[in-house]
C-alpha cells in the first residue's frame, strides 16, 4: 500500500474559506488520483478540526457525484472523539509506529510545549487498547468509516 501525506503550510488564521478549500481539495484529490483520505471526525472541540472535517467530506461528496470513488475514513483523534465509533481496525508494525512518532515530534504541541496534553503516551495506550480488542498481538489503528450520510 502506498500512502502519502499533504501539508499545505497553512496555519488556522490563515485556511482559504470553505468554497475555496473544497475546490483545492479536489482539484488535488483529481491529480493524484487520491482512492482513500483519511481525515478529522466531525466531533470535535476544535474548530479547525471541524473545518477540515466539512471542507474533506464535502470535496469527497461532491468528488463521487462526478464518479469518482474515494473512501473516506475518520481518524482516531484524542481531540476527536465526541461520536467516533471505530469501524476499520489496521494493524501497524512497530518500525511504521516509530516513523508515526518520529513524525508527531516535529510538532510543537507534540513536545508539551503548548499544553499539558500527554499525546504521545494516549496514542501509544491507544494502540494497545485497540490491539486488545481485537485480540491481536500487534499494535492496532483505529478508524471509522464515514457514515451513510456522508456517503452520499
Amino acid at each position: 500500500m502506498l500512502c502519502d501525506c499533504l501539508n499545505m503550510k497553512y496555519t488556522s488564521a490563515t485556511l482559504p474559506d470553505q468554497e475555496e478549500f473544497i475546490g483545492i481539495l479536489m482539484d488535488y484529490f483529481k491529480k493524484e488520483k487520491v482512492d482513500l483520505v483519511v481525515t478529522h471526525w466531525r466531533g470535535t472541540m476544535h474548530p479547525r478540526h471541524y473545518y477540515t472535517y466539512e471542507t474533506v467530506t464535502a470535496a469527497v461528496q461532491r468528488l463521487r457525484k462526478e464518479g469518482i470513488e474515494i473512501q473516506l475514513l475518520y481518524g482516531e483523534n484524542c481531540e476527536d472523539l465526541i461520536g467516533f465509533t471505530p469501524t476499520c481496525y489496521v494493524t501497524v508494525t512497530d518500525e511504521q509506529v516509530q516513523i508515526w512518532f518520529d513524525a508527531l515530534k516535529k510538532y510543537t504541541i507534540f513536545n508539551g510545549k503548548v499544553n499539558d496534553v500527554p499525546y504521545q503516551k494516549y496514542y501509544q495506550a491507544q494502540l494497545k487498547v485497540r490491539a486488545i480488542e481485537g485480540s491481536i498481538s500487534a499494535p492496532v489503528k483505529a478508524y471509522m468509516h464515514a457514515p451513510l450520510s456522508n456517503n452520499e
